[in-house]
């Protein structure tokens, strides 16, 4: 695909988030009981992306659902202590998660965007 060259910076997030995925992919396999699914082959795919235009289908949508998880972990604040380290992990990891596909996003929708194809001229 045509369009900007996709940055180092979101490459390595992406891949960085795909080894978290894929080691809590193995723990799912051997220890399903213990494990809840989450493993998510999407990153991994989308960090081996050259382009912004490419990840123009992605980026929102994770966006969309890392917020949406912050935004519902603060709504539920009560069932979250300060005083727990999983707590400032959680926080830390989907905020920190949200705020980088936030700058993906404003960096994907402009290259989308002017990737599209001219619209025909009207008939006269």
């Amino acid at each position: 695909m045509q369009g900007p060259a996709l940055a180092a910076w979101a490459r390595v997030f992406l891949s960085g988030q795909a080894v978290v995925f894929a080691i809590l992919g193995l723990a799912l396999l051997v220890a399903r009981d213990a494990m809840v699914d989450v493993y998510a082959y999407c990153s991994w795919r989308y960090s081996r992306r050259r382009t912004w235009t490419e990840l123009a289908a992605i980026v929102p949508a994770m966006l969309v659902f890392t917020a949406g998880t912050v935004v519902a972990s603060l709504m539920h604040d009560e069932l979250f202590s300060t005083s727990d380290l999983a707590t400032w992990v959680w926080f830390v990891g989907y905020g920190g998660a949200a705020a980088v596909l936030l700058a993906m996003g404003a960096r994907t929708l402009p290259a989308a965007l002017s990737d599209r194809p001219a619209a025909p001229a009207p008939a006269v």
